[in-house]
């Protein structure tokens, strides 16, 4: 949450989660949920990609496959 609020009034719509998710795995086959119990997305405002992409790239949940 400490990432979020650093960023202010650049979060449009944050933390949504995703339900229902599925994971396609190396063989093809489907099964329900995910690796991890959190999924979801945070829409930001940037004036530019790149700014945007250097927000994101700040993100604390894309270190989640290191928690694994």
């Amino acid at each position: 949450m400490d990432w979020l609020s650093q960023l202010g009034y650049k979060v449009v719509s944050p933390a949504n989660p995703l339900k229902n998710t599925s994971t396609v795995n190396p063989d093809g086959s489907v099964s329900t949920g995910g690796a991890t119990t959190m999924s979801g997305y945070t829409t930001i405002e940037a004036e530019f990609m790149d700014a945007a992409l250097l927000t994101a790239e700040a993100c604390p949940f894309l270190d989640i496959s290191d928690i694994l």
